[in-house]
């Protein structure tokens, strides 16, 4: 499988040449490249289809002086719009759209060669993350890129590529993979491990979790920030919408952007800068002594995570970032069992000294908040256990008459499925490759009719013609004609140049 072909040989394809040597290696790249499938329909508005024409004709063979000038970024604006109105059509490619063809063509020569973009995941100030398939294994990743450009800071440059250095040296199940990173056209980008699960603040804010299912998620995430401070990093941003949860729930921090090591002598930070996000910050934090920042603010964000997973709301919360760093400095957290009715005793202890406003009075680590929820955790279990050990003994005789009986019947079904979903997956994938056909085909008939359109504003009945001709399906394909091509045909036949 090649890469994205060049512009020229999709407008070799779109002009229906038949002696293009790539052609059959371009149409196989096109099953699979949504980004080409969409680069085909926006070309038919960016090239002379005259010069289509004499190309098809094999009255010229070369593409000199036909390409259109692009400019190398899109605007982000342009790339939210893409997600949310899906590729240009024949109705959308117009000359009065602001949004249009050439910044159409922005994204397609501007992204990264290699992925597939499928949709916007994520936006903030300084990056866009997009949901992207590797085209060389089709495994599906998360790509994020920094609006940082070649006028930016120095400050920021160093800041873009701090949060993957940091991730290059952590490997763990509870920290994001990063795949790989590099510059492109004058923006940064990292592959990351993408994560169907999304972020905790969807799951978090104003929704209250069962107290044990809190304390497991916080001790499985106070292990992964023991292994960070174990690395010589402290993170500093930790917050519900930097913890990813996979499909079943394994939570895994990201963003290191604001990350420093314990060994760095300054920060590249300015020393009294605010860092963070104001409802997680750490007091130290929120008084700009970024200097003073080490693990105790870690271990800060992680009971300020904690008491929003058991409160459905952080401790400290205003209406403007000024007066909740106020309140994180000034003011006494208020224990989340008197907030939520039923969360025990050890756990408001535990998560409170977590928000201690004194780090010295904070765990002394990472490791030992662990601890005291496995504790808690180990503590819960046994008592429960203890409960349905008295009701397991009066139902264990009832039970093993009926063992062998269901055992049997699940054998059945069991037989039963595997034939059913053999057949059931062969059919899937013949339907998925014919879709995919569909999907070029649909593509290319597009490009054709616009092209057409062209051809009659011009007056050049014969040209619309040719290209109408074009959109006729192969034998054995389908017809994708609708009546607005059966409309142009009758306006080419009765129109003379």
């Amino acid at each position: 499988m090649i890469d994205c072909p060049s512009k020229e040989s999709l407008i070799e394809l779109l002009s229906g040449r038949d002696d293009s040597a790539l052609a059959e290696e371009v149409e196989l790249h096109l099953e699979t490249c949504g980004i080409c499938q969409q680069r085909v329909v926006v070309l038919a508005g960016e090239i002379e289809p005259r010069y289509l024409l004499s190309l098809r004709r094999g009255e010229q063979t070369s593409l000199d002086g036909s390409l259109a000038n692009v400019i190398d970024e899109p605007s982000d604006a342009f790339l939210r719009q893409l997600q949310q109105n899906g590729p240009p059509t024949v109705e959308t490619l117009t000359d009065d759209d602001s949004i249009g063809v050439l910044e159409f063509a922005q994204v397609n020569r501007s992204w990264p060669p290699g992925y597939e973009m499928l949709e916007e995941i994520g936006h903030g100030g300084t990056s866009t993350v997009f949901k992207a398939r590797r085209l060389d294994d089709g495994a599906i990743v998360a790509i994020k890129r920094l609006t940082i450009g070649p006028s930016s800071p120095m400050i920021d440059k160093q800041r873009a590529f701090r949060g993957s250095e940091s991730l290059t040296q952590l490997k763990h199940r509870n920290i994001v993979a990063l795949y790989d990173r590099f510059e492109y056209h004058g923006s940064y980008y990292g592959v990351l491990e993408y994560l169907e699960g999304g972020g905790l603040d969807r799951r978090s804010r104003g929704n209250p979790w069962d107290p044990v299912r809190a304390a497991r998620l916080i001790r499985e995430l106070a292990v992964a920030v023991q292994f960070i401070h174990d690395h010589g990093v402290i993170h500093r941003d930790l917050k519900p919408a930097n913890i990813l949860l996979t499909s079943d729930d394994v939570p895994k921090i990201a963003d290191f952007g604001l990350s420093r090591s314990f060994a760095s002598a300054s920060d590249i930070t300015d020393v009294d800068a605010v860092l963070g996000t104001p409802a997680f910050m750490s007091p130290e934090q929120a008084m700009g002594k970024s200097a003073e920042a080490g693990p105790a603010t870690d271990i800060y964000a992680l009971g300020a995570i904690f008491y929003e997973l058991l409160t459905g709301r952080p401790p400290f919360l205003a209406p403007s970032r000024l007066e909740t760093m106020e309140q994180v400095i000034r003011d006494t957290p208020v224990p989340p069992s008197q907030r939520i009715e039923g969360i025990p005793p050890r756990l408001d202890s535990i998560c409170l000294r977590c928000l201690s406003k004194d780090a010295a009075q904070r765990y002394e680590s990472a490791d030992k908040l662990a601890s005291d929820l496995a504790e808690f955790l180990n503590e819960t279990t046994t008592s429960n256990a203890a409960v349905l050990s008295k009701k397991g003994t009066h139902a264990r005789f009832a039970v093993g008459r009926r063992t062998i009986l269901y055992a049997s019947a699940l054998l059945l079904v069991l037989v039963v499925s595997a034939c059913v979903a053999w057949a059931v997956l062969a059919s899937i994938r013949s339907a998925k490759a014919e879709a995919e056909l569909v999907h070029v085909e649909s593509s290319l008939y597009t490009a054709r009719m616009k092209l057409a359109e062209q051809a009659l504003e011009r007056g050049d009945a014969s040209e619309a013609r040719d290209w109408l001709a074009l959109c006729t399906p192969k034998p054995g394909r389908p017809d994708l004609r609708t009546l607005r091509w059966h409309e142009l045909v009758e306006r080419a036949m009765e129109t003379k140049r």
